[in-house]
């Protein structure tokens, strides 16, 4: 799919401004329900480019800090790994 390719190649925060631009056309009267679901859809994809994103980077900064010797510890990370 060429769409999902670009999306992915977008930088967080662009895929963040466009996912904020996408609800806040939703979130608009009038959008009719086809386009609505364009967006969703295009949002949804956004979300999964983001979340990708971020996962990327915790794995980068805990590497970081394992070189260090401050890896988080097990129980008390807020965001165990997946």
């Amino acid at each position: 799919m060429p769409g999902a390719r670009k999306k992915e190649e977008l930088s967080f925060e662009k895929a963040m401004e466009r996912l904020e631009a996408l609800v806040e056309a939703l979130e608009g009267e009038g959008v009719p329900i086809e386009e609505a679901l364009k967006h969703f859809e295009e949002g949804m994809e956004l979300v999964a480019v983001c979340e990708k994103k971020l996962h990327e980077v915790r794995k980068r900064v805990e590497k970081i800090l394992e070189k260090k010797g401050d890896a988080p510890a097990g129980e008390d990370d807020p965001y165990p790994s997946e």
